[in-house]
């Protein structure tokens, strides 16, 4: 096992036991607002994520429309772009089941997006490399300066539910859908056969990283793709 991969559950278990011991939301709170706590950002910065959060929303709500049509049920084109996501290998793996266990996770992601989430502004370097416009911790998402860059507010939208899939399915990246090699199309629906085993099955999804039930770049992808179709 790299030092990445121990590094990676390491922080997930480290998460978990965070967000079990931290208080629940307010009885009564109304949850569709959101409750965002901002550390070291600017008004402006501040008032463009909010301004996104609204689209992340919506992408989400769109793609589990679509996918409460139910497999059988949903036209060509909508099967062929949930496909290129969710079984780019083409593997034929995907049926109701899939539909509906994927259906589960973006009704996770979208009720987090409208929870309690505290952004920080992240001026040094650190994973700011790039183009990158956010990362996360597991607790927090970080926001990098490359925001100021960015004008585009659907890939803003997209990489926020990026991150809060990190986040609600506490899981790490496999490889990621913008590469241009063969990682992505080797990616299957439910991964290595050891991510079902009982009691480990997840430790061993998060080691193999072959899936993408559980791949954030899944999710926002097909978000944002089913609201540009």
């Amino acid at each position: 096992m790299t030092k990445t991969k121990v590094l990676g559950m390491a922080i997930i278990t480290i998460s978990v036991i965070t967000r079990a011991a931290a208080p629940l939301i307010t009885a009564g709170s109304d949850p569709s607002e959101n409750r965002i706590r901002f550390v070291d950002t600017d008004v402006e910065t501040a008032d463009r994520i909010e301004a996104a959060l609204p689209h992340a929303s919506r992408m989400l709500e769109r793609a589990m429309g679509i996918l409460d049509q139910g497999w059988d049920e949903m036209s060509a084109d909508d099967q062929a772009s949930f496909t290129k996501f969710f079984d780019p290998g083409k593997t034929g793996e995907v049926d109701q089941a899939f539909i509906e266990e994927v259906r589960a996770n973006f009704a996770k992601i979208h009720s987090d997006l409208h929870g309690e989430i505290t952004i920080v502004y992240q001026a040094d370097a650190g994973k700011c490399t790039g183009m990158r416009l956010f990362y996360t911790d597991f607790a927090r998402i970080h926001v990098c300066p490359y925001i100021h860059e960015e004008k585009n507010m659907g890939r803003i939208a997209r990489d926020l539910a990026h991150e809060m899939a990190h986040i609600s399915l506490l899981v790490v990246d496999r490889a990621y859908f913008s590469e241009t090699d063969s990682r992505y199309l080797s990616l299957t629906p439910h991964g290595h056969w050891t991510s079902d085993l009982p009691v480990i099955g997840k430790l061993a999804r998060e080691i193999a990283r072959a899936d993408t039930l559980y791949h954030p770049d899944a999710y926002a992808r097909y978000a944002a793709a089913v609201v540009s179709n």
